[in-house]
C-alpha cells in the first residue's frame, strides 16, 4: 500500500522498503523508482528529476558510449590513443553493468564496479576507470541523457606514490658522460643529469638553455 510522505515535494511516495517518485508527462502518469530507502536522499533525487523532467531519446549506453567518443575525438578533446583506452574502460563497465539505460546507472552501480576492480588491479589504475566513467556521465548530463553524474558519489581510495629509485650514484654519472662516444651525446648527457639534479634541489620553473642556430654543441658549454 503506498504511503504518501509529507513533504513539499508531491508525488513522493513509499512502495515497501523503496522510495518511489510519481508524475505527470502529457496526461500520463509515470511512477520512478528512486532506489533508496533514505527520505533524505529520496528527495534529493526528486528535486533532481523535478529540474530535469524529460530527457533526450536514447538508443542505451552502448551507442552512447560511442557519441561520447566520437565526440570528444571531433572536438579534439581525445587523442585516438586516448578514445580507444577510455573507451575499453567504458565498454568494460558496460559489459559487467549489463548494457542498463544510462539514466538508470546509480552511484551504488559504480561503487560497486570500482570495488571490484581495485581487488584485481592497482589502486591508481582502478582509478582510471573511475574517472574515465566521470567524465562520460558528465558529458552525458549535458546531453541530457542522464539527470546527474552518479560519479560524484563515488568514495575512491588513497594512492600511495611509489618513491623514486636514484638511477645511479655521481660517481657513476661522472662515468657515463666521460664514456659517451661523441661530443654531441656527452653534451645531452651532461644536460640530462644537470636537468634531474636541478629539478630535485631546485623545484620551481625549469631554466632553458637555448642552442645557438648552426652552432655545434662544445663540451665546454656544457654547465654541469
Amino acid at each position: 500500500m503506498r504511503r504518501v510522505m509529507k513533504t513539499r515535494i508531491r508525488g513522493l511516495y513509499k512502495r515497501g522498503n523503496t522510495f518511489w517518485f510519481a508524475h505527470q508527462k502529457e496526461g500520463r502518469r509515470f511512477f520512478v523508482s528512486l532506489k533508496t530507502d533514505d527520505y533524505v536522499q529520496a528527495v534529493q533525487k526528486a528535486s533532481v528529476f523535478l529540474r530535469t523532467p524529460s530527457l533526450n531519446p536514447t538508443q542505451g549506453l552502448r551507442p552512447d558510449i560511442e557519441a561520447f567518443l566520437n565526440h570528444q575525438r571531433e572536438h579534439h578533446l581525445f587523442t585516438a590513443a586516448t578514445a580507444d583506452s577510455k573507451g575499453a574502460i567504458l565498454r568494460k563497465f558496460g559489459e559487467w553493468i549489463g548494457w542498463l539505460d544510462t539514466a538508470s546507472i546509480t552511484a551504488e552501480d559504480i561503487q560497486r564496479f570500482y570495488d571490484e576492480q581495485r581487488q584485481m588491479i592497482k589502486e591508481g589504475s582502478a582509478q582510471t576507470y573511475v574517472m574515465a566513467l566521470r567524465s562520460f556521465f558528465s558529458w552525458a548530463v549535458k546531453q541530457k541523457l542522464a539527470r546527474v553524474n552518479p560519479v560524484a558519489e563515488v568514495n575512491v581510495g588513497r594512492v600511495v606514490s611509489t618513491p623514486r629509485r636514484r638511477f645511479c650514484t655521481f660517481t657513476e654519472r661522472d662515468q657515463i658522460i666521460a664514456g659517451a662516444p661523441t661530443p654531441e651525446l656527452k653534451f645531452a648527457f651532461c644536460c640530462g643529469f644537470h636537468g634531474a639534479q636541478e629539478e630535485r634541489d631546485h623545484p620551481g620553473p625549469a631554466r632553458l638553455v637555448r642552442p645557438r642556430p648552426g652552432v655545434a654543441p662544445r663540451e665546454e658549454d656544457a654547465d654541469f
